[in-house]
């Protein structure tokens, strides 16, 4: 009985298997029975604007209005034609003022079709004003139009246009995919018109009757214009032409193809960008840096510092004690050590007057030894004469100084007050010391012409002397006239150049310095700069010596109590490729917090807050340090020390970029970009140029990585490598620029690129960053709050805040979702509402900081 059962099982089954080979049988029967022909027109858009189909040929780009050109931007398969730069959706009678753009394809293929058909894929702006738009127009011929929510077709003989209409009830979704297809069938004597998208398929086709025909015509091929008046205003992909009229099964056949090889574009884990190139310094994402200003004070405390807040980088030590930094590195913690611009203050005269000076010191005009003005009264008994940098007796001394710190073992060196003369000559203080006075006139013989020489009043450059010129030309005495006037006079921009050089001279001599004295060991070096101090007339300073250093290390000004104040450095930091450690100097608490929290979610560092300099007090010297406590600052060092996979190996998330030349393009101007794009949630990083002091070309790979560019320079500020390298982006379609007053989050949640909103407050931040492992894809959101109580003591926390990613398959559907917060012990794990356009994540609570991360399911590991 039980073999029987068996057998009959057996029997069952095979009789099962015939039955599902049957039905395949029939199911590819069918496939065969709608096999579709080869189109004479396919454009997917992937090669640019080539014609895949049987006929080939390239079409032409024709531009009606400046700045309204086509752009390839993601689509459902691949790149798509963008149309949204057009200022209009199509028009009335009375508009007829040129606007948008098209492709125009011109073959003679197309003149002579009877019976045809028509399919593309078209996704409108959700404008609801589109009126009389044209998808497609066969000059002459025929036309496709979109307007009031649909399209519809017209057949042009002559003067004579007849429309056919599908039936309002067949209307897309504005902002969605539609598909569209038209079959003029001459031979039935029907027009069949059919809509359809991804979530229902076709609907069933409208089938007209044909009681006016095409006209044949030698016009151009139109697409996404009428003659540069009717312009579309949306995403076209996958134009067909075929010289057939396809059968309703046949177009299904189209449809359904194309939706199985929907690709619906880049997950967000693949937009990540590097920070930085490889060969730069770069300390784990979860590094955590501390100083201890000296060797000699507070050595106790410092120890116990390292220990408490899981310190792994030391720096900015003065100092030169090899027990002490054996100590340091015996704990596993990387040792900087510090030197700067002073360096031989103690060993030159205490007096002013630098004409016996053996030690390079600035001259001022009156040859006068400079103090930087900060520290006119820390010492007055002997005051800490600056160093100028391209004094060889000043170099001697700084370099015997970083040799003794090389010897005693050290990772690291920092540079403190490092513009040194560069600094003092735009303030209009120095250096007229001999060194410097012939190294200008050298200057000036080496970069200007004789007739440039002349009409700056220099006949004779081998005797030119700038402190007699400055005497004889410009009327100038002494150095307080000169430092009054010295922004108006012929020679300061040739004069601050020069010195800007002199500066890159001296880092180029120090690297080579370093290099000799530690050959077998690389030894790093970092100056006191970060990127929210600005230079004199509203530059960047630093930038003129960036490729010479390998990380910054800077002290925050007072002022810097916002989110910007730390949102633009991060962001500069990034694009001139350069690490950078930021502190606060903590006014109130709660900012402070904020702006740990903001550091580390833009991939940069930050450092302790203890024993920081807090600038000076109203008498001019130095006022009482901050000494951070574990009480305030424990938890959130907690956090990174001990999360460090939310941390390590992440990049940031950059679609957009800002395009900016540092030579020309203001400060205030990115900064507000940078300000306008995080307060949007915009997924952005800057791109930088430079050619005067120092070449910082515009990086090519990643501006070509990058969808949409805000330019904010002139093209002709650039220098011509520059011009042809964003020229050759602009050329190849597949960048949209946009104006800095373009709603950038509009422009992406239209294109359907991954964006992110938060639900809630305002000055909360969400920063994306990602890992795009091939096994193991993760994302994490480090969501900031910059919203502080009334009394400053702490971050005004909110319950239930909320984040909306779109589209959801852009960031999974399927993802396991965790969410990290300072001082709390384990993760929560977050469901996501899933929708059809977006996923909704709210967390519990959010004080200073919170992290949620984010990992398709399967993929843990």
């Amino acid at each position: 009985m039980g073999a029987t059962h068996l057998r009959t099982e057996s029997v069952l089954g095979q009789i099962a298997v015939l039955l599902a080979l049957a039905l395949l049988a029939v199911s590819m029967a069918g496939a065969v029975r709608a096999d579709v022909p080869k189109p004479l027109v396919q454009m997917t858009f992937d090669e640019g604007f080539d014609n895949a189909g049987m006929i080939g040929g390239e079409a032409r780009v024709e531009v009606y209005a400046e700045n309204e050109g086509p752009s390839l931007t993601p689509g459902p398969w691949g790149d798509c034609l963008d149309l949204t730069a057009a200022s209009r959706f199509g028009g009335t009678l009375e508009e007829q003022t040129p606007a948008g753009c098209a492709l125009l394809f011109s073959p003679p293929e197309l003149d002579s079709l009877r019976s045809f058909t028509v399919a593309l894929w078209m996704r409108p702006t959700t404008d609801r004003r589109a009126v009389s738009s044209r998808l497609l127009t066969k000059f002459g011929s025929w036309e496709v139009l979109y307007g009031g929510g649909r399209p519809n077709f017209l057949a042009v003989s002559g003067e004579e246009k007849h429309g056919y209409r599908f039936p309002a009830s067949a209307s897309g979704r504005a902002g969605s995919w539609m598909f569209v297809a038209a079959s003029i069938d001459v031979n039935a004597g029907q027009i069949r018109l059919s809509l359809g998208d991804r979530n229902f398929g076709l609907r069933k086709p409208t089938v007209l009757e044909l009681t006016h025909k095409p006209a044949q015509s030698d016009g151009d091929l139109q697409i996404g214009n009428f003659n540069g008046i009717r312009p579309f205003k949306g995403w076209i992909d996958d134009l067909r032409i075929y010289d057939v009229a396809l059968t309703p099964e046949q177009v299904a056949e189209i449809l359904e193809e194309d939706v199985a090889n929907w690709f619906g574009g880049r997950m967000v884990y693949e937009y990540g960008v590097p920070s930085v190139k490889e060969d730069r310094f770069q300390p784990k994402q979860s590094a955590i840096f501390l100083s201890s200003r000296w060797q000699g004070r507070r050595k106790d405390e410092t120890f116990a510092m390292l220990r408490d807040f899981h310190v792994s980088h030391l720096h900015w030590v003065y100092g030169s004690d090899p027990e002490y930094i054996r100590q340091v590195r015996e704990l596993g913690v990387f040792y900087q050590a510090a030197v700067n611009g002073l360096c031989g203050w103690n060993v030159a005269a205490p007096e002013p007057s630098a004409r016996d000076d053996t030690t390079g010191r600035q001259q001022d005009l009156d040859g006068s030894k400079v103090i930087m003005p900060h520290m006119a009264k820390w010492s007055p008994q002997h005051p800490r004469w600056m160093g100028c940098s391209n004094n060889p007796d000043f170099r001697k001394l700084f370099w015997e100084a970083t040799a003794e710190l090389v010897a005693a073992g050290v990772d690291s060196i920092h540079v403190d007050d490092w513009e040194m003369t560069l600094n003092a000559a735009q303030r209009g203080d120095s250096c007229f010391c001999p060194v410097c006075i012939a190294g200008f006139r050298e200057y000036l013989n080496r970069t200007l012409t004789a007739e440039e020489l002349r009409q700056l009043g220099i006949e004779h450059i081998a005797a030119f002397d700038y402190r007699t010129y400055l005497r004889t030309q410009c009327g100038i005495e002494n150095a307080k006239q000169y430092k009054a006037r010295f922004r108006e006079l012929p020679l300061t921009p040739h004069f601050l150049e020069f010195q800007r050089q002199g500066l890159r001279d001296f880092c180029a001599a120090f690297r080579g310095h370093l290099d000799t004295r530690s050959a077998q060991k690389y030894i790093p070096v970092s100056v006191n700069l970060h990127f929210g101090k600005r230079g004199p007339d509203d530059t960047y300073r630093g930038v003129y010596c960036v490729d010479r250093l390998d990380f910054l290390v800077g002290e925050a000004s007072l002022d810097m109590q916002n989110a910007i104040d730390y949102i633009q450095p991060c962001k500069l930091a990034e694009a001139f490729g350069i690490t950078q450690v930021m502190q606060t100097k903590p006014i109130t608490l709660a900012p402070a917090q904020a702006a740990l929290a903001t550091t580390y979610a833009l991939g940069q560092w930050f450092r302790v807050p203890w024993d920081l300099y807090m600038s000076n007090d109203p008498t001019g010297h130095p006022a009482p340090r901050y000494m951070g406590t574990r009480e305030d600052w424990g938890h959130l060092y907690d956090f990174v020390h001990h999360n460090p996979h939310l941390f390590d190996g992440y990049q940031a998330v950059a679609i957009v970029g800002v395009l900016f030349n540092a030579d020309e393009a203001p400060y205030n101007p990115v900064r507000r970009a940078c300000q306008r794009l995080a307060e949007q949630q915009a997924p952005f990083r800057l791109i930088a140029a430079a050619a005067k002091s120092n070449r910082i070309p515009v990086d090519a790979e990643v501006l070509n990585s990058l969808r949409y560019v805000i330019e904010l320079s002139p093209m002709d500020s650039y220098c011509e490598e520059d011009r042809e390298t964003i020229q050759a982006a602009k050329s190849s379609r597949r960048i949209r620029f946009l104006s800095p007053d373009d709603d950038v989050l509009t422009v992406l949640e239209n294109a359907g690129l991954p964006c992110l909103r938060v639900e809630g407050p305002r000055n909360v931040y969400a920063f994306v960053r990602v890992r795009a492992d091939a096994e193991q894809p993760s994302a994490v959101i480090h969501v900031v709050n910059w919203n502080a109580l009334p009394d400053g003591s702490g971050p005004d926390p909110f319950e239930h805040v909320t984040l909306s990613l779109s589209p959801a398959e852009r960031w999974g559907k399927s993802l396991r979702v965790k969410y990290y917060r300072p001082a709390a012990e384990q993760p929560v794990e977050l469901q996501p509402e899933v929708h059809r356009d977006l996923l909704r994540i709210t967390i519990p609570r959010l004080e200073a900081w919170g992290v949620v991360e984010l990992r398709p399911r399967g993929s843990e590991g």
